[in-house]
């Protein structure tokens, strides 16, 4: 069996914006590719925003990361789960991330500054 990756783009989570980044032999081989794909979208994030929290950080990948996924996906991987995962690792925040609305993440990086 093969496991083809997709990826989404958070930004406009449309279709036609979909691509077909490959296909893998193994759920192993396919997860660590989204993995990657992922990775590069924080690293590059944390470049342009250097010394973001991690909930800084992950709302900026809901907002405009790319979201890979595995069809068949035999597994529990989300690429959504494993950056907010990553972001706490990167950053070093400790507290669990709950953050679902993408304002939150900017009033909090203004200073909770009322945003009109």
């Amino acid at each position: 069996m093969k496991y083809e990756l997709y990826v989404d783009d958070n930004y406009y989570y449309d279709e036609d914006d979909r691509y077909k980044e490959g296909e893998y032999e193994t759920i192993a081989a396919a997860i660590d590719a989204a993995k990657t794909i992922v990775d590069g979208f924080l690293k590059a994030a944390l470049k342009k925003w250097p010394g973001a929290t991690a909930e800084e950080l992950y709302g900026e990948y809901k907002r405009s990361g790319e979201d890979p996924w595995i069809h068949p996906n035999h597994s529990d991987y989300n690429s959504w789960e494993y950056a907010k995962q990553r972001c706490v690792e990167i950053c070093g925040n400790t507290r669990p991330l709950t953050i679902e609305d993408p304002l939150f993440v900017v009033a909090t990086s203004l200073g909770n500054q009322n945003i009109s």
